[in-house]
Parts: C-alpha cells; sequence; structure tokens
C-alpha cells in the first residue's frame, strides 16, 4: 500500500549471534518494517541457544526447544505458510534454496504473489557438483527476484547458475565486529606475553585438523625452540582421532584443545593469540575468520573458504594456502611468526579490511536487493514448477 512501510521477512533455520547483529542492522531502515521467523532456536550441535539476544527485533520460533531437523518436512513447510499467512510480508529473505524451509517459503512467495530474496554463500568449488543439481538450482533461482551474495565467488556462482548480476548484492557473511574489537580492548589477557596459533571450528573432516597438525609438526620441527604452540577450540567427532594424532606426533606439551568458547567468551582468546588459522578443505564462507580479524589479529586461511578471496589480502593482513598440503601452511606459519614481519601492522590492517564487512554492509546489500526485486513484478511460477517446490518443500 503506497506509504506504508514494506515488510520485509527472514526466514531461517535458527537466528545465531551473527544473525540478529545483521538484521538488527538492517531492521534500523525506517523504510521496513522487518520480522524474523526461525524453525527453531535449538542447534543440532550446541544445543539450546539460551544466550541468544534478539536485541529488540521482532521473531517469530516456529518449533521452540527442537532441532529444525527433528521436525519433518510437512511439518515445516504447513508451520510456515501458517506463520507467512499471519504475517503477510511483502518480501521474504530465504536462507540459500535448499534445506531448512527455503523452499517452503518460496513456494509461499510464488502462491502468494510475493517478492523472494535469496541469500547465498555457495561457491562453485564448495564441493563437486553435478547436472542434476545445479539444474534444480538453476530452475529455483528462475523463481527468485532478488539475491544477497556473501562476497564475490558466492556472487559470481550465483550468476553462472543464470541469476541477473544486476539482482545480486554482496555482503551476506557478516559479523559483529564491534563485539570482539570492544572484546579484546576490555580483555584481561590482552597484555599476557603468549604467542600461538589459534583455530576455532567443529572437530568435523572438512575442518582439516589432522593436516593442521601435521602443518603445525613440520613447523615446529624448522622453528626449534622459539616455536609457537597451537591452540584449537571446538569439539566434535573426530576429537579422539585429534588426540592420537597429536601423541603420535609428540605435540602434546605444544597443542590445547580447550574445547567450545562461547561467543562472550571468545574475545579473550582472540586477545592472547598471535595468530588465527582456519585450514577447511571447504568452507562457504569462514565467519570465525571475521571474528579474528576484528579482534586485529593476523590470519592465514584456507584458499578453498569463500572469504579468502575477499578479506585475505596475501602480505598485508595474512595469507591464504592449499589445504591438502601441510608443507606450504607450515611454510606460511614460519613465514609469518618468525621471518620479516610485523604483525601489529597486519592486524591493523585486518581491522581496515573488515570495517567494511560489518552488519552495515548486510543491511545496505538487503536493502539494495530489496529495492531491485520491487522494482518489478514477482516471478510467476508454472505448474510444473508448484509440483516441484511442493515436492521439495515436504523433504
Amino acid at each position: 500500500m503506497a506509504g506504508s512501510k514494506t515488510h520485509v521477512c527472514w526466514l531461517l533455520i535458527n537466528a545465531s549471534y551473527y544473525h540478529i547483529a545483521r538484521w538488527s542492522a538492517f531492521s534500523k531502515d525506517a523504510a521496513f518494517r522487518t520480522t524474523l521467523v526461525e524453525l527453531a532456536n535449538r542447534d543440532a550441535g550446541f544445543g539450546a541457544l539460551q544466550t541468544k539476544q534478539y536485541d529488540g527485533v521482532e521473531h517469530r520460533t516456529l518449533f521452540p526447544g527442537q532441532s529444525w531437523r527433528a521436525v519433518s518436512g510437512a511439518q515445516r513447510r504447513r508451520a510456515i505458510h501458517r506463520e507467512l499467512d499471519a504475517l503477510n510480508p511483502d518480501v521474504v529473505c530465504l536462507n540459500g534454496w535448499s534445506i531448512g524451509g527455503a523452499v517452503a517459503g518460496l513456494e509461499w512467495c510464488r502462491r502468494r504473489g510475493r517478492h523472494a530474496i535469496v541469500f547465498s554463500d555457495s561457491n562453485a568449488f564448495d564441493y563437486k557438483r553435478n547436472v542434476i543439481g545445479e539444474t534444480l538450482k538453476r530452475r529455483l533461482l528462475a523463481l527468485v527476484d532478488g539475491g544477497v551474495a556473501a562476497g564475490s565467488t558466492a556472487r559470481e556462482y550465483l550468476i553462472a547458475l543464470g541469476f541477473p548480476g544486476e539482482r545480486v548484492s554482496v555482503g551476506y557473511d557478516v559479523v559483529d565486529n564491534a563485539h570482539f574489537a570492544q572484546g579484546v580492548r576490555d580483555s584481561a589477557l590482552a597484555s599476557a606475553p603468549s604467542r600461538f596459533f589459534l583455530a576455532t571450528a567443529r572437530f568435523e573432516p572438512k575442518k582439516n585438523h589432522l593436516r593442521l597438525l601435521e602443518a603445525f609438526a613440520n613447523y615446529r620441527r624448522r622453528a626449534g625452540d622459539s616455536a609457537w604452540s597451537l591452540v584449537i577450540l571446538g569439539d566434535g567427532v573426530l576429537r579422539a582421532q585429534m588426540e592420537a594424532r597429536i601423541a603420535a606426533l609428540g605435540l602434546e606439551r605444544a597443542v590445547s584443545l580447550p574445547g567450545f568458547a562461547d561467543y562472550r567468551g571468545l574475545p579473550d582468546w582472540y586477545a592472547r593469540a598471535g595468530c588465527f588459522v582456519h585450514p577447511s578443505t571447504t568452507e562457504q564462507w569462514g565467519l570465525v575468520v571475521n571474528e579474528a580479524m576484528a579482534a586485529g589479529l593476523p590470519v592465514l586461511v584456507s584458499a578453498r573458504c569463500g572469504c579468502a578471496a575477499d578479506l585475505v589480502h596475501p602480505g598485508e593482513n595474512g595469507d591464504t594456502f592449499d589445504p591438502y598440503d601441510p608443507s606450504a601452511l607450515a611454510e606460511r606459519m614460519l613465514r609469518l611468526a618468525h621471518g620479516d614481519t610485523d604483525l601489529s601492522a597486519m592486524g591493523r590492517a585486518s581491522r581496515r579490511i573488515i570495517a567494511d564487512w560489518g552488519p552495515q554492509r548486510f543491511a545496505a546489500g538487503t536493502r539494495e536487493a530489496v529495492s531491485a526485486a520491487l522494482a518489478s513484478a514477482p516471478r510467476r511460477a508454472s505448474p510444473l514448477d508448484f509440483m516441484l517446490l511442493r515436492a521439495l518443500a515436504g523433504r
């Protein structure tokens, strides 16, 4: 209706601190009324997200106290359609195109004649792609009105899938930079004379911790008595295997596995570290890199992380490496920790680079995508499209 605020809804699996910071920034735009709809508030890997703050954001939780995976596709579809009917938004933002109710949200938009925006951090290099899957993505994306990509490589992938470049903005994968920058400044541990490499991630295969340990052992042999230690935050299915590898490599005194650090405790770890390492063999983005940079750390980041192309400026704030080559990572660790490197300058460069990748960038990108979508009528779906959407939404 002319003169009224455009109602924009974000449908996602569950809202973490990252999502709240992004949506809070976007919600400050006076042109929009905003609502966040999460499927559940319990994460399959972390349990109940009890310390989460919604910061005044209007929100709904469809299945409180549950993990979204514990709810059938048919239940999710019905709940999503029921909630969106009640809210009746003008625009629905969807996390990707495959899981967590995204297809159900897209189906609702096409049935009700509303605009749909996709938030995507997928890259062409994430996994081995197949023709059937890529064809389905193309068909689904043809029904979407606008997009916000994580960064440059995610934007290129959307365009390669047939999405018009003029309808894709950038800035989806950001964090609350101020939380980490201020947390480091406030940390009582910031002046502690400790130098170590820091990594943080779930202990699962794609995070590549076993090769990180190999690289670290190589680095230690070359660095000798001046070698740094390594701290790996997190936990998961590979913990026992990692502990066995640490013992086999004789690294028991040099590697620490303290477990998970919560959102409020992370700045203390960043405050003491000398460099952040993210070795994943595949990673759509890598938000922990944003965190480390906001905290003022140099970074060593796998070239197969989506954030590497935009956030890592080799020689300026760190470097990238082939995650399948432990010797390459060892060389970079040695060069950074013991070469002619000004770590403080690299840390300042990280802060300068990440300053352009905060919640305001998400807000601007979403505003651009919504405006571009509203400039034309919502996409139309054929009877075959509706059959496909219904089938995929019920999975």
